[in-house]
């Protein structure tokens, strides 16, 4: 098990835990939890595209990676949530 807060991944489009080069990369179909409004919450790290909005600077939506609760709620990731992965 890893934990800590996620980060920009040096691998461009993903996220890290703790350290951008040398910490843990998520990718998709990762089994994981995040820590949301004081529980841990099951789930995985999916990939979609057209999953970003960001017609503010003329490009229009971008694939980008999320996580998926066990209940199927879904959330998008940024950097500082803090994250576990289960294995």
């Amino acid at each position: 098990m890893t934990e800590g807060t996620l980060v920009a991944s040096d691998n461009r489009g993903r996220y890290a835990i703790d350290d951008p080069t040398y910490g843990h990369d998520l990718t998709g179909g990762e089994t994981c939890e995040i820590f949301l409004a004081g529980n841990w919450i099951p789930g995985s790290i999916e990939h979609g595209p057209q999953l970003y909005a960001v017609e503010s600077i003329g490009q229009s939506a971008q694939k980008g990676y999320y996580f998926i609760a066990a209940d199927g709620s879904i959330c998008g990731l940024c950097c500082g949530m803090k994250v576990r992965t289960v294995q």
